[in-house]
């Protein structure tokens, strides 16, 4: 499997703040490229019903990837939406 989709969950019907869902999320990829760097997966889609959502997503992992921060206490992560 060189591709993955995965809904973004959590976030909606079950209340936990999309911005510490989406540093986790971040924070997965991240530690399975590392765990696993022979897989084959090579890309990850994460899908919402919500532009907010992606965006939010989007950002977590520019966050994380280009400036190389993952802390979900940043008050910056948390700003209203």
């Amino acid at each position: 499997m060189a591709s993955v989709a995965l809904p973004a969950i959590s976030s909606a019907i079950f209340g936990v703040p999309v911005q510490l869902c989406a540093m986790e999320y971040a924070r997965a990829v991240k530690r399975f490229s590392k765990d696993f760097p022979a897989a084959n997966l090579r890309e990850v889609h994460f899908v919402d019903i919500t532009a907010q959502t992606i965006k939010v997503i989007q950002e977590a992992f520019h966050r994380m990837i280009t400036e190389g921060k993952d802390d979900i206490n940043d008050r910056l992560m948390f700003r209203r939406l």
